[in-house]
């Protein structure tokens, strides 16, 4: 608010220069905690345009980027001619061109066609140009971090650089452009393509080079004109942007301008003979950055610039250097690298240009001035205006006046009185769920969180009230009216939840508050006569025997509700059984769960409407309570649901009206594991290592015929990490295999690395022969003997040398070279092999044959298959080796057709047979098995023609992004409906900002519009099919690239589709509320609030038109210029303000008193209010804004005794509705509007489609004028009547099905069937076919059927046998009589369980037979019958491929199936096969006990990652398990604590929330409602803490940071705090295995620092000599010591010096009163060795406080000094670079874990953070410790507390700086990187000359080190140097 006032100011006084000078002199530096910053550019005509942001602290680093060809337009130049500070440097450059007859004046007046052409005029203008733009930016003191040149652009890079003058720049423009004219080749051209130079080498012809490379997906190419044109139209055949580039006919940057080398360097060496270094800002974009460190690329030369000429240009490597927090500018006569660098750079980097050619030049110019201000540069404007003399002039307005503070916020204050005190009650109530009378509550738990029930609260109220009456409440009759619920109350981690219940009783009013949080409130009236208030419902004698569906048991009930998201359980399953007409519920006297369950009732007949949402109580408008009668009724009471009176109850107890609110689930926290599996060979395949480690340790699993107990070593010192978490990894998906691994480690145990996890046990030597396997790198006689007789050995070498008592079962090739070998020993003579081959005729006669050899053992099995297709054997042996006899039975596949007959004594055979192997597969001519391999990657975005807009969590507007949208299924584009569109623009509503921001729950909308997959944008204007321009509404998901419209208007000739799409919505609401329900007269009086809104200028424009007297509101006075500028018939009398109610006496005193007529009403709250009292007699009053509406906010009845009318508008009913006259009238006065000029294109600010995220934020901050729209594509030029080209977006991909599509699913009436079902109609599904041989014969399938056919899908269920050709073909003739058969989801399975000995021919074929014969049918069918088809997906088990006891059976036919799956991709047809886990809640597995730590995987989660697999269409099978078992090992962590730090930033609209102060609250950062609500979901999401609203308000930076500290904590299993109860002897608390993490804050590290080295701790010399230079005719320096008060770090560095340079340490003598004593102190010190001065001092660190302070007291008493900070902050702890007590914290754990190695240090912090102050934490500390600690250690730690406390509260005074020149020597990674001029500004500190100088390293190291103590002295003495005279003669 201050801000904007000094801007309106600054806008009244646009004519008072002097008040414009002064207030741009304060705000020229920077003013600490003004945390708001604004711009405002002021135009002749007295427009203006102006930004106000919160201050990003830390400045972003300005980086400057030169343009080069392309960007020349000398006309830009015509307006520097203009401005007297580029005078001389303009006149500079004319002249140095007069010798060649050029007319550098004439030049930049230009305006001829031939820029692209003429090189000399091309090259010179943009030069010149370039310059005149550095040289403005320097005045106003902007000076670049880094600067860039492209091609061109690297001439101007030297002149900003300062290597070259402005003549040499200019000079060098005109000789290239000379060299280029005498080139010898001429027919050239370039192209500019949107691929990837790696692509682009496999694409253009030999005869292209290319020339530019500019981002990853962006480059240029030169060559011969005809070769580049060719190469275009084959670019663009393949859907390539590409571009030509006006070149003038040269192949720049290629080999066909070589010819001019020669010239251009020696007329280069003329104009620069000498090269000059390059600063290290100039980043190369001519030379690799391989070879940046070379002499060559560190010097601007002729060499250089001619090179760059003949080379290509490197752009993408030089932008990769720019930190992803700057701020980019493009410094050319146009921009042309925008588009390029926004491709190139991340989001976080802002881009600006500084020109534009079709805007006005000096405005784009001072709008990136205005920028960079907000980004936190330092603009002082004052040298670009005549100088103003000071003082100024008098009469100029006073500044201190124009101080203004936001006093909108409004403050409840309590108004207590004794007569208040009688009249209510109150009562506190604890639920603790860890007391057993309330463990009860813990059933009520939905989507995953444990709920305070809604009916609790009305039975604490009904409590609270019978101890007023002292009745027990469960004799008290209670009515309830209008309860409404503000919020829900979760339950925290602790279990408790404090309740307080307020009632008023003689208004009958109660409010229960939580955490000082209103919750829910109403009104509670003992009931008299209860029998009255009851409604009389349906006849409750209407039973479930006469409902024409099956009763719904208890189990399918809550089975039902469970999927739905409500997980009940215990007292809160109440319900026995409901059917149509009702429910039988139980009664156990418990009041809560009986009032939670009858609505439970209610809730089943909606909740399954909103697929991803649960739906929670919001209001209940009446509840009647008759505890007798329901006492009465007995333990079961039956509940009816009149949905026609909006009623549910039982005997004595009713519910009526209602009213919940959908929220969107969570994503279930499941991380299952998935993986794919292929065919690998076991030789001759080639990985990465960690894979290949994977795929021999299968094996070894595989063939290891022990299952528990298996031992394994891993001999390495090196990659122990990679081994050990390898088998910790394949183990842990193999749960069932019982392991224990051992590290041996040649060093010392206690110094290995632990990160490998509790589980690995640490030793130095193995034992002899005691292995099942070896990890080794090397091979040698220790590691062969720790192996068993029969034992493995996984080796990782690249030697083909290996023991003969070693069998090779595997050698797979690493990437990096090296081979990783399975070996075996030698085993003794296997038993003799008994063969049985597995026949094709699937009769499963072997079956009989496998059982014998089993039950007879005395022969190894091996089991043989020469069938390509329907082989299941491999899945069979992998379960039958893990039952009793199993190891013996091995396998022998064999898929190649060209193999020999089956003959052991074959060497084919003999050789494979004899290494012993389980399984052994003959594919693609070699021998192998099937593996996981890959990790399925996640779903990437794609380019798709058909998306939408969605979001993806309400209330996060980080979460909008655009969804892949089904394509219509359609033969092509002529068989588009005349009623679809393409997109080119979409408005943004009101409605779009509720639904989006979460303020508005789903199922506030019509049901139709509720169930679409997105409900943003509710208008557009496009095209159809022919071209024909159309604008129009739709209900919903608008923003879209094509929609189906059918309310649509042609767009008149004269407006663009941007003008278009800002109409449609707000003149429908107008001409709807004003003319059809608000029936609108001529010459009546209206008031039209919020009229800059768009529906407000729309209802302006209608009411104008009428001669009706308008009256409007607006918040600012910006708006009502714009407004009265659009609108000149408005006055200043027809304008009042929105942000009060004091409209209301401006109306009435502008009517006498009547009022208007009608009120177009969008405001809330009490000027709702105010508004109805502005309604004269007989008026209307018309209610647009539907927040009020929706909250049920009250309305007093009085206002309608003046006979007035209320009416609510909502636009979104019409659509579906029967109002079809009123949907005519509309178009008819639409068209009528369009026709007479009435309805008018409005303001808009327009955004890319893909900044959807910044115009939500936009439109929600209430910045715009008219209406906000988002560019899906933009218009084509000249054509208007062209046809849309087709637009590929980015979207995310998503399983959607277009309205045509069918499915089928067998077996879709099992559990996971109906499950599956289901989600494929929340994807889009309208026709269904399901196959079941029974029928839907249970109640809860025909219940699951009912619910699709009522949301309109049509389905049909198949009783035909899938296990038949015909059975199969009725199925698809039927699903293709419905539509387009798209997906066959195949779920049929039969489980026949038991170990071989008990299994059967039968058992066999009853699971083969649905499992397999099944899949064939379907395959072979679809084949023919569907050619559609997209998806063919079968549900396979792990079992077929990690094997399971007693499901041979089943692994059989589910294997089958998956090599049928393989067959059909190696045909080219869709399939995928998945190997499911266990799951939960529904299924063949979801009542089976699992153990080995395979865990039950939800249904939903099973559905996310199904949606992942088939978006994959790579690879055919896959496994998705959810594994328990803890490995051990290192997990990734989480990235969500980080994630929402950036979502926060977002959503305030900061750059970095972590450079702000911690103790400043969001509220003071501008979190407005909206906001609040945003961020309070997001904690909730990520952190799953709920907060009031009171709790968001207080939120700090602090908190956050805190939040993100305790999260991380938690996830690496070390939340828990240390309590109070814990004392210091219990070390072992704090010990634990080492770690890799990073210090969570290193910058505190390097700034508290203390070193063991030395002794003593504390030094006992104040003044120290630290080097002793002979030569006496030079000053000393004196070094002031950092916060350790040593100078131990400083000593290296002074040797450097040469000259004597003294140290002042913090010793016992020096005082510790305060700061200024202690500079006092020092001072002293120093004149006893220099009596007089100049005085050169240091401060290091810390001791820059020190050395500033001794530098004022000197200055005062006349004395020169010349002071010199080495990395060093002013005011550190006041400007939010840590908190004392963070640095307390951080300096005693460094302490501790000195002396203790093994420390948990988030543990410790925890601890000392708890802690009352510093001395109980020294103690804690130093008892920790423990007595062997130096003994002046507490006195170290003292002194160090001291420092940091003064230093705190010492405040370097801004005003009262020093007159001393300063240097400041910062380390490159110091701890103020990044902070120069950003948020510390040390040139207020000083009156004189400050400089800046960097060394490389940290805060710590740039002092260590020869070289770094050289360079840091070097500094020094050339800053000494260049400030001599301040120094006597021989300094």
């Amino acid at each position: 608010m201050a801000v904007k006032t000094l801007l309106s100011k600054l806008q009244d006084e646009n004519k008072n220069h002097a008040f414009q000078a002064l207030i741009q002199e304060i705000h020229s530096v920077n003013i600490i905690r003004h945390d708001w910053r604004g711009y405002m550019v002021m135009n002749p005509n007295g427009s203006s345009l102006q930004d106000v942001q919160v201050c990003n602290k830390q400045r972003k680093s300005v980086w400057f980027i030169f343009s080069g060809l392309g960007s020349q337009w000398p006309a830009a130049g015509r307006i520097f001619l203009q401005l007297s500070v580029l005078k001389d440097i303009i006149r500079q450059c004319a002249e140095s061109l007069y010798p060649f007859k050029i007319d550098l004046f004439e030049i930049l007046q230009d305006e001829q066609n031939d820029i692209y052409t003429n090189h000399t005029k091309a090259f010179i203008s943009i030069v010149t140009i370039q310059i005149c733009l550095v040289t403005l930016l320097r005045a106003v003191g902007v000076q670049p971090d880094g600067i860039i040149g492209h091609s061109l652009g690297e001439i101007a890079a030297g002149f900003a650089d300062g290597c070259l003058t402005a003549q040499q720049a200019v000079l060098s423009a005109y000789y290239r452009a000379e060299a280029i004219r005498s080139m010898e080749f001429s027919g050239g051209a370039m192209l500019s393509a949107g691929i990837s130079a790696e692509q682009a080498k496999d694409i253009i012809h030999p005869c292209v080079d290319i020339a530019c490379h500019n981002s990853s997906s962006h480059i240029a190419l030169s060559g011969p004109i005809s070769d580049i044109m060719m190469l275009k139209k084959k670019l663009s055949r393949q859907d390539v942007i590409v571009k030509e580039i006006e070149s003038g006919g040269v192949a720049f940057h290629s080999r066909y301008i070589k010819s001019a080398e020669h010239v251009l360097l020696q007329n280069m060496k003329k104009v620069i003979p000498k090269s000059r270094k390059r600063s290290e800002k100039w980043i190369s974009s001519s030379v690799h950055k391989n070879e940046w460190d070379s002499s060559f690329a560190k010097e601007c030369s002729a060499e250089y610039l001619t090179h760059n000429m003949m080379s290509p240009v490197l752009f993408s490597d030089a932008v990769s250097m720019i930190p992803h927090n700057a701020f980019v500018i493009e410094i050319a006569p146009q921009g042309i690298l925008q588009g390029v660098m926004r491709g190139a750079l991340p989001t976080s980097v802002s881009t600006a240009s500084t020109m534009s050619r079709y805007d006005n030049s000096l405005l784009q110019y001072s709008l990136v001035l205005g920028r960079l201000y907000l980004s936190g540069s330092q603009i002082c404007l004052t040298k670009l205006y005549p100088r103003i003399q000071y003082p100024v002039p008098t009469g100029t307005p006073q500044i201190s006046s124009l101080v203004k503070w936001n006093h909108d916020r409004e403050w409840f204050v309590p108004v207590f009185s004794d007569k208040d005190w009688l009249n209510k009650h109150y009562h506190t109530y604890e639920i603790d769920l860890n007391k057993p009378e309330d463990e009860w509550y813990r059933g009520h738990t939905i989507d995953g969180r444990i709920i305070f029930p809604a009916s609790g609260y009305l039975v604490l109220a009904w409590k609270t009230l019978a101890a007023h009456k002292s009745i027990k409440y469960e004799k008290l009759p209670v009515l309830f009216h209008n309860v409404h619920f503000q919020r829900a109350s979760i339950f925290p981690s602790t279990g408790k939840l404090t309740f307080s219940v307020e009632i008023l009783f003689r208004e009958g009013q109660f409010v229960i508050c939580e955490s000082d949080e209103i919750v829910v409130s109403g009104h509670i009236f003992v009931c008299q006569e209860p029998d009255k208030e009851f409604i009389t419902m349906n006849n409750a004698s209407q039973t479930a025997q006469q409902s024409a569906v099956p009763l719904l048991k208890s189990k399918d009930v809550y089975l039902d509700l469970h999927l739905q998201g409500y997980q009940y359980t215990g007292v809160f399953k109440g319900i026995l059984e409901l059917d149509d007409s009702g429910a039988k519920v139980c009664f156990t006297k418990n009041w809560v769960a009986l009032m939670d369950t009858v609505l439970q009732v209610a809730l089943m007949k909606s909740a399954w409407r909103y697929f991803s949402h649960v739906c929670v109580p919001t209001k209940l408008r009446k509840v009647v309570i008759n505890p007798e009668k329901i006492c009465q009724a007995g333990e079961a009471v039956f509940v009816i649901v009149d949905e026609a009176l909006k009623t549910v109850g039982c005997e004595g107890m009713q519910f009526s009206d209602a009213e919940t609110a959908a929220i969107p689930r969570r994503s279930p926290n499941e991380q299952p594991s998935c993986s794919y599996k292929n065919f690998v060979p076991y030789h001759n395949f080639l990985t990465d290592t960690f894979t290949a480690l994977g795929i021999c340790l299968q094996i070894f699993i595989e063939n290891c015929v022990k299952q528990v107990n298996i031992k394994t070593a891993v001999f390495s010192d090196n990659d122990k990490v990679k081994y050990t978490s390898a088998v910790s990894k394949w183990f842990s998906e193999n749960p069932w295999m019982m392991m224990k691994q051992y590290l041996i480690s040649e060093t010392n145990s206690a110094e290995v690395d632990t990160k490998l996890g509790s589980e690995i046990t640490v030793c130095n030597k193995p034992t002899i022969n005691d292995f099942d396997l070896v990890l080794t790198d090397t091979l040698d006689q220790k590691r062969r003997v720790a192996m068993k007789n029969d034992g493995f050995m996984i080796l990782n070498s690249n030697s083909s040398s290996l023991p003969p008592e070693m069998k090779v079962l595997s050698k797979i090739s690493s990437r990096d070279g090296t081979y990783i070998y399975l070996l075996q020993k030698e085993k003794t003579a296997r038993p003799k092999l008994k063969t049985i081959t597995i026949t094709s005729d699937k009769q499963f006669s072997w079956v009989k044959d496998l059982k014998q050899c089993v039950e007879g053992g005395e022969h190894d099995i091996l089991l043989i298959s020469e069938d390509k297709i329907s082989n299941g054997v491999v899945g069979s042996v992998n379960c039958l080796r893990k039952e009793p006899g199993g190891e013996k039975i091995r396998c022998l596949v064999l898929l190649d057709s060209d193999v020999p007959k089956f003959d052991p004594n074959l060497p084919f055979y003999n050789n494979q047979l004899a290494l012993g192997l389980a399984v052994n597969v003959y594919k693609d001519r070699c021998w192998g098995s099937y593996r996981y391999t890959l990790q399925p990657p996640e779903p990437l975005s794609v380019m798709t023609e058909y998306a939408y807009m969605n979001i993806q969590n309400p209330g996060n507007l980080s979460s909008l992004y655009w969804v892949q949208a089904e394509p219509p299924l359609m033969s092509n584009t002529a068989d588009f409906p005349e009623t679809y569109f393409s997109v080119y623009y979409s408005a943004l509503n009101f409605k779009d900002i509720m639904m989006a921001s979460g303020k508005l729950p789903i199922n506030v909308l019509p049901e139709k519009l509720s169930q679409q997959n997105s409900i943003l944008g509710l208008e557009f204007s496009g095209k159809d099919k022919n071209g024909r321009r159309v604008m129009g509404l739709l209900p919903g998901q608008g923003l879209a690239t094509y929609v189906i419209a059918e309310n649509v208007y042609d767009v008149p000739q004269s407006w663009s589709l941007e003008d278009a799409a800002t109409v449609p919505v707000v003149y429908t609401t107008a001409y709807y509320a004003l003319i059809i329900r608000g029936r609108l007269k001529h010459g009546e009086t209206v008031l039209i609030h919020a009229g800059s809104g768009g529906v407000g200028q729309a209802a302006i424009s209608i009411a104008l038109h009428m001669n009706c007297t308008v009256y409007t509101t607006v918040s600012n006075h910006h708006k009502k210029q714009t407004l009265r500028s659009i609108f000149p018939q408005l006055k200043e009398c027809n304008f009042a303000n929105s942000r009060d109610t004091s409209f209301e006496q401006h109306i009435l005193q502008q009517t006498q008193g009547r009022g208007v007529d009608l009120v177009l009403n969008s405001l809330s709250g009490d000027k709702l209010q105010a508004s109805v009292r502005c309604v004269a007699e007989y008026g209307r009053f018309i209610e647009i804004g539907q927040y009020d509406l929706y909250t049920d906010k009250q309305l007093g009845l009085g206002v309608f005794l003046k006979n007035i009318s209320f009416h609510g508008v909502r636009l979104d009913l019409l659509f579906g509705s029967h109002h079809d006259d009123e949907i005519y009238q509309l178009k008819k006065l639409m068209e009528e509007g369009l026709r007479t000029g009435v309805v008018k294109p409005l303001p808009r600010k327009v955004f890319s489609r893909n900044q959807a995220e910044d115009a939500f934020r936009y439109m929600a901050g209430a910045h715009h004028i008219g209406k906000v729209l988002l560019c899906i594509r933009e218009e084509e030029k000249h054509n208007e009547s062209k046809v849309s080209q087709p637009l590929r977006v980015q979207a995310k991909p998503r399983i959607s099905f277009s309205p045509s599509a069918v499915c089928i699913v067998t077996g879709g009436l099992g559990g996971v069937g109906l499950q599956l079902s289901n989600w494929l109609v929340s994807r889009g599904l309208q026709q269904l076919v399901i196959t079941s041989r029974r029928g839907a014969c249970t109640a809860y399938q025909q219940h699951c059927v009912e619910r699709w056919r009522k949301k309109g899908v049509t389905v049909h269920i198949a009783v035909d046998n899938i296990c038949t050709s015909d059975g199969t073909k009725s199925i698809v003739a039927q699903a293709n009589k419905m539509g387009t058969v798209i997906g066959i989801f195949h779920l049929a399975a039969v489980i026949r369980d038991g170990f071989i000995y008990n299994q059967s021919v039968e058992t066999f074929r009853e699971v083969w037979e649905p499992k397999y014969t099944g899949a064939h049918w379907l395959d072979m069918e679809s084949r023919t019958l569907c050619p559609g088809l997209k998806y063919f997906v079968v549900f396979s088990s792990v079992a077929a491929g990690c094997g399971m006891p007693g499901q041979s059976n089943y692994a059989f036919a589910n294997c089958a199936v998956e090599r049928l799956v393989e067959y059909r991709r190696e045909s080219g047809l869709p399939g995928l096969a998945i190997q499911w886990g266990p799951i939960a809640d529904v299924g063949l597995a979801a009542d089976l006990e699992f153990h080995f730590g395979v865990k039950h995987q939800t249904i939903a989660s099973c559905m996310m990652e199904l949606e992942k697999l088939m978006l994959n269409h790579e690879e055919s099978v896959a496994r998705c398990i959810l594994i328990t078992k803890d490995t051990g090992i290192s997990i990734k962590g989480h990235q969500r604590n980080d994630k929402l730090l950036t979502n926060i930033t977002k959503v305030l609209g900061l750059p970095d929330i972590s450079s702000l102060s911690p103790d400043i609250t969001l509220e003071s950062l501008g979190m407005d409602s909206l906001m609040q609500i945003e961020i309070r979901l997001c904690i909730e999401q990520y952190f799953g803490k709920s907060l009031s609203a009171e709790e968001a308000r207080s939120l700090t930076v602090q908190n956050l940071l805190d939040f993100e500290r305790a999260h991380t904590s938690d996830l690496s299993g070390r939340a828990s705090s240390v309590t109070e109860a814990e004392t210091p002897e219990n070390m072992n608390h704090f010990q634990m295995e080492r770690t890799d993490e990073i210090p969570s804050n290193a910058a505190e590290k390097q700034f508290v620092l203390l070193d063991f080295s030395v002794s003593p701790l504390v030094p006992e010399e104040t003044l120290v000599v630290l080097a002793d230079e002979p030569c006496h005719q030079t000053l000393p320096i004196f070094f002031v010591h950092p916060i350790d008060g040593t100078c131990r770090l400083l000593k290296e560095t002074a040797h450097s010096m040469k000259r004597t340079v003294y140290g002042l340490q913090f010793s016992y003598e020096s005082p510790r009163t305060t700061f200024m004593e202690l500079a006092t102190f020092y001072v002293r010190q120093m004149h006893a060795v220099q009596s007089t001065g100049p005085y050169i001092l240091l401060g290091y660190s810390a001791g820059g406080a020190i050395s500033f302070e001794m530098a004022r007291q000197m200055e005062a008493v006349g004395e020169t000094v010349l002071l010199i900070i080495l990395d060093f902050l002013p005011n550190p702890l006041e400007t939010g670079f840590s908190t004392l007590l963070t640095l307390e914290v951080g300096l005693l754990t460094q302490i501790v874990s000195h002396f203790l190695s093994k420390l948990d240090e988030e543990k410790l912090k925890s601890k000392l953070f708890s802690l009352p102050d510093w001395c109980a934490r020294l103690e804690y500390c130093l008892h920790l410790v423990g007595p062997h600690h130096p003994k002046d250690l507490q006195s170290a730690l003292e002194n160090c507390y001291w420092l940091m406390k003064a230093i705190n509260e010492y405040r370097i005074p801004s005003d009262r700086g020093v007159k001393a020149p300063l240097l400041l020597v910062a380390a490159t990674d110091g701890i103020i990187k990044h902070r120069i001029n950003k948020r510390y500004n040390f040139q207020k500190l000083t009156t004189g000359p400050f400089d800046i100088k960097y060394v490389e390293g940290n805060h710590t190291t740039f002092l260590q080190g020869p070289e770094r103590c050289k360079a840091v002295a070097d500094n020094i003495n050339e800053w000494l140097e260049e400030h001599k005279s301040l120094l006597p003669d021989g300094f």
